[in-house]
């Protein structure tokens, strides 16, 4: 049989790339859930991170080609607003998050941590909606959306599932509530044909959100 047939109605190209999604995104959560674990056990957490590695790199044949493929078109009329959509979705996004925490909706200093909060979230931004969302898009684009923000969420809880993580008292509504953002998020990238919106949106978010954040939270592994 021909590799390219539809087998099942799915060719097999395509079941690869969705069951290395999945895989993926199963390995994620693992990592997430044992990452706050003290040593020897944290180890654990590295193995899945390998594992993602391993399966990443068989869908990179030119590092360089596969990066500039999530960032093409990107210096057009039509890339800027987008990328403008992206900026103001991040700042209400963050506005709205610190004034729900009785913080000064924009911060007065930005402390180092800062950065180390955006290239963390450039970093989930290129796993979640640059290769698991790219994978899925080969089965459906708007179920790919769905899937890669169902994982990106429950990333983000698996931290604090963790017996060793410290308790987040309203877990259910942080779940969904991310799962909303990151569809928003795989909505822009959908619409955009482009990675860097959804990078600038994240980045925003979270240089405004950490901004005067002193001190490593316990979730940075």
């Amino acid at each position: 049989m021909n590799t390219a047939e539809p087998i099942k109605g799915m060719t097999r190209s395509t079941k690869k790339a969705v069951l290395d999604a999945i895989a993926c995104s199963i390995e994620i959560v693992i990592f997430g859930y044992f990452i706050s674990f003290s040593f020897p056990y944290k180890t654990i957490a590295f193995i899945p991170l390998f594992l993602i590695a391993f399966i990443i790199s068989r869908h990179v044949n030119s590092p360089i080609i596969s990066f500039l493929h999530l960032f093409r078109k990107t210096f057009t009329l039509r890339m800027s607003i987008y990328l403008i959509i992206g900026f103001q979705l991040g700042m209400a996004a963050a506005m709205y998050y610190r004034g729900n925490l009785g913080m000064p909706v924009l911060p007065d200093v930005i402390k180092p941590f800062s950065i180390v909060a955006v290239s963390i979230g450039i970093m989930e931004e290129l796993f979640f909606r640059g290769f698991i969302q790219t994978q899925m898009n080969q089965l459906n684009a708007y179920f790919a959306i769905f899937f890669s923000a169902l994982a990106h969420a429950a990333y983000k809880a698996s931290l604090f599932l963790s017996p060793n993580a410290i308790p987040h008292e309203h877990l259910i509504l942080f779940f969904v509530g991310s799962f909303g953002a990151f569809i928003v998020l795989g909505l822009l990238r959908q619409q955009s044909k482009n990675l860097l919106p959804a990078i600038v949106t994240h980045a925003v978010f979270d240089l405004v959100v950490y901004s005067e954040v002193s001190h490593i939270p316990w979730w940075v592994w």
